[in-house]
C-alpha cells in the first residue's frame, strides 16, 4: 500500500500540469456539489419562514381565452385589490 502510495506521489511530481488540472477539477466538482446542496436544502427542506407555512396558498388566475397558451396567470394589481377587500376565506392578504 505504501509503495502503490508513493508511486503515485512520484508520478504527478513528474507530470505537474496534469496534477494542476487534476486538482483544479476536484476543487470545482466539490464546490458546485457544496453550492448546490446548500440551495436545495435552504430551498426544499427547511421550513419557509412564516408563523404557520402549511396555511399558505398562492393564487392563481384561469382564464379561458389564454387558457391553451398560458394555463394559470398569478393575479394582477385588480383582481389582487378585489380579492383583499372581498375575501371571507383568507385571513390576510400580501
Amino acid at each position: 500500500m505504501i509503495a502503490t502510495l508513493r508511486f503515485a506521489l512520484r508520478s504527478l511530481r513528474r507530470m505537474p500540469g496534469f496534477t494542476g488540472l487534476a486538482i483544479a477539477m476536484l476543487t470545482l466538482g466539490i464546490g458546485a456539489t457544496t453550492a448546490m446542496f446548500s440551495i436545495t436544502d435552504t430551498v426544499l427542506f427547511k421550513p419557509l419562514a412564516y408563523r404557520d407555512p402549511g396555511q399558505l396558498a398562492s393564487l392563481m388566475l384561469k382564464i379561458p381565452v389564454f387558457s391553451k397558451s398560458a394555463g394559470e396567470i398569478p393575479l394582477n394589481a385588480f383582481h389582487y385589490q378585489y380579492f383583499k377587500q372581498h375575501s371571507r376565506t383568507l385571513s390576510r392578504l400580501r
